[in-house]
């Protein structure tokens, strides 16, 4: 039976050992059925890069490494997390969740109207939760409610909000034949001052929480210093990037994402993270210049391949809060399209070496059903390794620029 995943980034189905989403071109990477041993994973002293307990030398940098004798981790200075589900069979009368990163996390889900259910859908995610806070979801909430960090929701602004989306408030505009233009929260206003008992009723079985003023000043706390935080990290990685650091790059991508309480992508194990794969992209990205954009500026080519490799790196499709600022590509695509072109082929060509090296022979040519004609002309063909035509198209005239990619041929 074969295993189906959602891509982290579109969503779309990938299955299991999967290169790559073939919508998006997301880089896919699994953790292996068989577990290891969870090993020991430290910070160089030089260039804070993941070095493994016992290991002599960092990789990234060559500084020589001294271990003193093995020692239960500490918590960190910042949060106290309990470690373990059996921790919530104990006292926690004096358990301070201000310093749990993971309950800070919970309490932030309020700052608008929510249910841990909606956020929380599936059985996977509830253990999961209940993993990190040490106790039961629903154990941390009553507790926040207890201290007045939570009440229930009542403002009819934000239970509209929460209920309905964009194309399900323009019909119930067009209903009371009311104006449908304007933002979502102008479209609820107009609603409520037309029919206010009529959305009550719409509302009414909603049962919410949403942050007191006491709990909304700590989330907000939390969440400004988590993005302070990352933006640091960014920086850092960024800088690599200019000066084609790409293993520091990497790595320091890999040392962010392990410490995240939900970290990023299916199935990745972050302390077992092997750069490589990701170093071949980046010098791909470095080192060519698809026809695509062969009309691009010289000028602009670096700020547009810094941005690619950002987005390779933290696994989105956007690049435009990595380039300058009023950053115009002088060409028909958008700045995130434009950076997407150089991001493109370098995973295209990182998937063809991986069919070159499970020893298959060809290939066909997937599009989206929005594809241009010249695009859409490569499908239905198969295609030798050795003589593919080069992705992305250069003669695609998609204003989302060209996103057909490769997919193995199988007899």
């Amino acid at each position: 039976m074969q295993q189906w995943y959602h891509c982290p980034q579109c969503g779309q189905n990938v299955q299991y050992g999967q290169s790559q989403c073939n919508s998006c071109g997301y880089q896919m990477y699994w953790q292996q059925s068989i577990q290891k041993p969870m090993q020991q994973w430290y910070d160089c002293p030089q260039y804070r890069q993941l070095v493994q307990y016992g290991q002599s030398n960092c990789l990234s940098c060559g500084i020589q490494l001294n271990w003193p004798a093995p020692q239960k981790s500490q918590p960190s200075p910042q949060y106290q997390q309990q470690s373990s589900w059996s921790q919530q069979q104990e006292d926690t009368k004096g358990f301070d969740w201000r310093k749990s990163k993971a309950h800070l996390l919970l309490l932030s889900k309020f700052i608008h109207a929510n249910c841990f259910e909606d956020f929380a859908r599936h059985d996977y995610w509830k253990d999961c939760w209940n993993n990190i806070l040490g106790e039961s979801s629903k154990q941390a909430i009553k507790r926040f409610v207890d201290q007045g960090m939570l009440i229930t929701a009542t403002d009819l602004n934000d239970l509209l909000t929460y209920k309905y989306k964009v194309t399900e408030l323009k019909d119930m505009l067009k209903q009371r034949s009311l104006p449908v233009s304007g933002r979502k929260d102008e479209k609820i206003q107009r609603l409520i001052q037309a029919d206010p008992n009529g959305m009550k009723k719409a509302v009414a079985d909603l049962s919410l929480l949403q942050c007191t003023q006491s709990g909304y000043k700590i989330a907000e706390q939390y969440l400004v210093a988590e993005q302070e935080h990352r933006n640091r990290v960014e920086c850092e990685v960024m800088e690599y990037i200019i000066k084609r650091k790409f293993r520091e790059a990497s790595l320091t991508v890999a040392a962010f994402e392990q410490k995240q309480l939900f970290p990023r992508g299916i199935g990745i194990d972050w302390k077992q993270y092997n750069p490589d794969r990701h170093i071949e992209i980046l010098k791909t990205i470095f080192e060519s210049k698809p026809k695509i954009i062969a009309q691009l500026e010289n000028e602009k080519t670096e700020a547009l391949r810094i941005g690619a490799a950002m987005m390779a790196l933290w696994g989105t499709n956007m690049a435009k809060k990595w380039l300058p600022a009023n950053f115009e590509t002088g060409m028909s695509f958008d700045n995130d399209t434009a950076a997407r072109m150089f991001l493109f082929p370098a995973l295209r060509r990182a998937a063809l070496e991986d069919y070159r090296k499970s020893g298959l022979q060809y290939v066909q040519i997937l599009t989206t059903p929005e594809s241009c004609n010249s695009c859409k002309k490569l499908e239905g063909k198969r295609y030798i390794l050795s003589n593919v035509p080069e992705l992305p198209n250069p003669n695609c005239t998609d204003e989302m620029g060209c996103r057909c990619v490769y997919a193995p041929c199988v007899d």
